[in-house]
């Protein structure tokens, strides 16, 4: 089980993994990589989960989100 501490962190991990999700809906590979507004836009979310997973004390490889 994540650190109490990790849950806020955690939070915005799953926030941006689901923005994410909203910028791609219905876009195939082509469409994404010719729009810089969307690229641009998951890219930065990517940099966000990465800045919030290393600042967790630690992560449980048995975790498994699940989108309900």
């Amino acid at each position: 089980m994540p650190h109490k501490n990790d849950v806020p962190y955690l939070l915005h991990i799953r926030d941006a993994v689901n923005d994410i999700k909203k910028f791609i809906d219905g876009m195939d590979f082509l469409s994404f990589s010719q729009n810089d507004l969307v690229a641009s836009a998951v890219i930065r979310k990517l940099e966000i989960i990465n800045v919030k997973r290393s600042r967790c004390r630690r992560i449980n490889s048995k975790i498994i989100c699940k989108n309900k």
